[in-house]
């Protein structure tokens, strides 16, 4: 997911700056969700959610990778619930 991202060709240095950061969130909620524990997946929406937004501003097509980011944040989602409440 984060190398799509990384693949991404932006021409400004905010562009670039924010892509940077959406990459390092996605890591780290990859790096969350392999803890498989509620507070993992807690985080781990965290970082997707503020990851999407930032994926959202870049002046680029950026269609397929929100709906790869949607996808693991619903992911990340139904794993802290299973992790909840089991």
């Amino acid at each position: 997911m984060s190398e799509s991202i990384e693949a991404m060709v932006l021409a400004t240095k905010p562009d670039q700056n924010a892509r940077g950061s959406a990459v390092a969130l996605v890591r780290a909620a990859q790096s969350d969700m392999a803890q498989q524990t509620a507070s993992g997946y807690d985080a781990a929406v965290a970082a997707l959610t503020q990851a999407a937004g930032l994926v959202s501003g870049l002046h680029a097509e950026t269609a397929a990778i929100r709906l790869r980011l949607d996808h693991l944040l619903h992911e990340a989602q139904w794993r802290w619930w299973q992790a909840a409440t089991h």
